[in-house]
This record gives C-alpha cells, sequence and structure tokens, in this order.
C-alpha cells in the first residue's frame, strides 16, 4: 500500500520507509510532467528615457497568474502615483512614470525563486530657448534690460559679456523667476556695448546691446570677425551703419597703419 504526500519545493527528503509492508512516496508537483516548472520568456530589458517621460518593463513568463514581484533595488514596489503594474496573459508589466533622475537604477521582476533584472537610466532634458534674447538700444547712463525665456523653470543659466562671466553687482542684475531669465545693464556707456549671452548649457542665446551716440564699429568687430578691403560687412542689427561709413573707417584706419 502507497500513500502519497505532497510536500513543500524545498524538502529534501522524497521516500521514507515506514514499516517493512507500506512505503511512503513524496510526490513533488513542481517536479511533476503534469505541472511544468514556470519558465522565464523573456528578459526585462533595459531602457534609456528623459525626464517627464513614462517607461514600460515588461517580463514575459511560461504561466499566466503569477504572483510576481517588482522592485527599485531591494524597495519593494506598490501602485500608486508613481508605478502602476498591470499582466496581460503572460506578460507582467511596470510602468514607471513622470520620470525624473532620482528614477535612474536596477529594477527586477521575480516570481517564486527566479529573478529578471535590468537597469533604466533617466537623462535629464536639454534646456532650450523657448524665446531668444533680443538686440537693445540706449542713451548713455540709461538701464537696459536683456530678458529670453527658458523651456524649464529654474534651469540655471550663466550671462557673460564677450568672453567674461558676469556676476550680480552694482552694475549688472541677474534675475530668474520661472522660466524668465534677466540681465538688467545699468548706467549704461560706451564699455557696456558688445554681445551678451544667456548659457543654458547645450544652448546658448546672444543679443547685442548699442549705445546711442557712440560709433558701433567697436561692437561690430566684437560680434563678428573682421572683413577686408572691399567686402561686404555682415552685421548685427545694431550695427547696420551704412556701407560709406565702415568703408570710410576702414580707410582711415588702413592709412594710419600703413
Amino acid at each position: 500500500m502507497f500513500v502519497v504526500i505532497f510536500l513543500n519545493w524545498h524538502e529534501s527528503t522524497h521516500s521514507v520507509q515506514l514499516d517493512s509492508h507500506h512505503a511512503t512516496h513524496f510526490y513533488d508537483p513542481f517536479h511533476s510532467p503534469l505541472v511544468p516548472p514556470v519558465t522565464l520568456l523573456r528578459e526585462v530589458e533595459s531602457q534609456e528615457s528623459f525626464e517627464g517621460e513614462c517607461v514600460t518593463l515588461l517580463c514575459e513568463l511560461s504561466k499566466p497568474g503569477l504572483l510576481v514581484e517588482w522592485k527599485k533595488g531591494t524597495q519593494l514596489l506598490s501602485c500608486g502615483e508613481k508605478y502602476q503594474m498591470t499582466q496581460n496573459g503572460f506578460r507582467y508589466e511596470l510602468h514607471v512614470l513622470d520620470l525624473r533622475p532620482s528614477d535612474t537604477g536596477t529594477y527586477s521582476c521575480s516570481w517564486e525563486d527566479a529573478t529578471s533584472t535590468a537597469t533604466l537610466q533617466v537623462n535629464v532634458r536639454p534646456v532650450t530657448f523657448t524665446k531668444e534674447l533680443e538686440d537693445q538700444r540706449a542713451d548713455e547712463g540709461q538701464s537696459v534690460a536683456l530678458q529670453c525665456e527658458l523651456s524649464k523653470a529654474g534651469a540655471p543659466v550663466e550671462w557673460r559679456k564677450e568672453e567674461l562671466g558676469l556676476c550680480p553687482c552694482s552694475k549688472y542684475d541677474i534675475r530668474q523667476s520661472e522660466r524668465t531669465a534677466t540681465l538688467v545693464i545699468h548706467d549704461v556707456d560706451k564699455d557696456d556695448m558688445g554681445c551678451y549671452t544667456c548659457d543654458a548649457g547645450f544652448h546658448q542665446s546672444t543679443a547685442y546691446v548699442a549705445v546711442k551716440g557712440m560709433l558701433a564699429i567697436s561692437g561690430l568687430l566684437a560680434c563678428r570677425k573682421r572683413g577686408t578691403h572691399g567686402t561686404k560687412w555682415p552685421m548685427c542689427s545694431y550695427c547696420s551703419h551704412s556701407e560709406g561709413l565702415i568703408q570710410r573707417w576702414y580707410d582711415t584706419e588702413h592709412a594710419t597703419h600703413t
């Protein structure tokens, strides 16, 4: 006479002799040909995305309806505003919403005693200019404001005049509110003429500041490479003096050095 006893998967003994007439045989359902073990059909794949987007991590198993666990590192994840977990047949999915750089890390899907692991890399989206700087013109002693708008609120920027970095002081007032970056130049004079740049890292916006009553040749040279005699000069919007004026300046300079 045989008695069939069901044991847990981790039992190491498969039979025991009860007496000389009876033996008990243990039945392992996970190794039985009637109940095949769960196999991995598709590994979780590593992904790369940008902040603000959403990604789906997918694991495909040979059996539907399994109890699976999703983790980020060692943290067990649950459904909420950040994560959504769905199952469709053999597909087990983790949706990571509204990505942030802090979501970068290792994610895993675990079932029974097996695990599939992948990495998620979230990159910062480059800041662009939704409104560029505009050229400005002012009288001596006035204040000039250069203003631009960015694609991301609070994005760090740097201001420069030509190659010189600018800092807040009595001369320069540097402001930033949400997506708007502003540089105010106080009490302008001839030394303030030139090209000013707002640098957002991957992208830059540049504008020219002219002071009325001053010949803008110096500004022209600062913004453009010096041309040759007879060449049509490329000009900023406020360096658009007549060709005759520029030609006379060139002739004077040329005569001085010959």
